[in-house]
């Protein structure tokens, strides 16, 4: 049992947490089926997981509280029931079971829910069914099922969290990749947190050179240089500085070889003590970018560039360069074909008709 309940402690997915929960009922006791229902709006709108057991081929498992709406309205905040107990309060629920059950004639006979809430909000149910030919609850799997409630909704409240969490993060990087910002922010071990495609390059562009950085993938090749790792390490050795000295959590870091090629490192370190690691992030500020074109500083271009996705910048910078489509392909790696798509796409976002206006537009 405390194996089994391992699995269900340690899930951080929802997925890895359902499966664990039907490997701790399959290996508890004998059931029909069971459900996690969830993201309810009401009885008939939300979210199901199933799990049908052994011996119950083509079980039609329904997707609704319709059966337990009319009980739960009365017992806000109820953390357990059975059907048997709803029969006692709303003779009506047998008609409504019956009817759900026409598509399955070997339905369940007998369920056990168990209800999780955010305030007075029912937030989850657990139903765990019994077929005809299996015995009712017992009164020690009863004690069973609720004493595992409070574990099911720590789980469910921890998902919840990191998949709060995850959206969060998401909506942030599709944030990031709309702003031409060559960015990278570390860990407190240097490891990749995130970067935008125009950190990349830059990185590349910092550890290998124009040549040879335009030959490789920046993501594949990417490495935080030496110099900016040692700078970083530096700032995580270092006590925090008094509120009025913040600029000491910033340091600002010149390529040895081409001085337009610039980095600032900050230390970003967590408000309050506790698990918590710093978080580090590198800004680089060049000239160029990773093609050879002069990269716009003007407000109204930085804007425009937000439009485009990553790809479709560099196709700017150059035409801004003064390139063909076919010295473009040749540069970027593509046919001249896609090049002439993806301009066209430009054209339509930045409600231009040629060459001339686009280059106008971000200088």
């Amino acid at each position: 049992m405390d194996s089994l309940l391992e699995g269900v402690n340690e899930a951080v997915s929802l997925d890895d947490f359902w499966k664990a929960l039907v490997n701790l009922l399959d290996h508890t006791f004998p059931i029909q089926s069971c459900s996690m229902m969830y993201s309810i709006q009401d009885p008939n709108t939300l979210v199901a997981r199933h799990h049908v057991g052994l011996g119950y081929p083509g079980l039609q498992v329904a997707s609704n509280l319709a059966i337990a709406s009319n009980f739960l309205a009365k017992h806000p905040q109820i953390k357990m029931y059975t059907f048997s107990q709803i029969l006692t309060e709303d003779p009506g629920a047998q008609v409504r079971a019956s009817e759900q059950q026409q598509a399955s004639p070997e339905g369940w006979t007998e369920f056990v829910h168990l209800a999780f809430w955010n305030g007075a909000s029912l937030d989850a149910v657990f139903s765990i069914r019994r077929g005809p030919n299996q015995e009712r609850f017992t009164p020690a799997e009863l004690t069973l099922l609720l004493r595992l409630h409070p574990v099911i909704n720590a789980g469910l409240r921890r998902i919840r969290a990191l998949g709060v969490q995850q959206e969060q993060r998401a909506v942030l990087e599709r944030f990031f990749r709309r702003c031409p910002i060559p960015v990278i922010f570390l860990d407190s071990g240097l490891r990749l947190l995130y970067a935008t495609q125009e950190a990349l390059e830059v990185c590349s562009l910092w550890n290998h050179g124009a040549a040879m950085a335009r030959r490789q993938h920046p993501r594949k090749s990417f490495q935080v240089p030496d110099d900016i790792a040692e700078v970083c390490r530096n700032l995580l050795a270092q006590p925090a500085p008094r509120p009025e000295d913040k600029a000491a959590d910033e340091v600002r870091v010149v390529h040895p070889s081409a001085e337009n090629l610039v980095a600032r490192v900050r230390i970003d370190r967590p408000t309050r003590r506790g698990w918590m690691q710093p978080t580090l992030l590198v800004n680089f500020c060049a000239e160029q970018n990773l093609d050879g074109a002069r990269l716009p500083a003007g407000k109204m271009s930085f804007e425009l560039l937000q439009r485009l996705s990553a790809n479709e910048r560099r196709v700017a910078l150059l035409v801004c360069e003064g390139h063909s489509n076919a010295v473009i392909a040749q540069k970027l790696g593509k046919s001249a074909r896609t090049v002439e798509c993806q301009l066209t796409v430009i054209f339509r976002k930045f409600q231009v008709a040629n060459r001339v206006q686009l280059t106008r537009a971000l200088t």
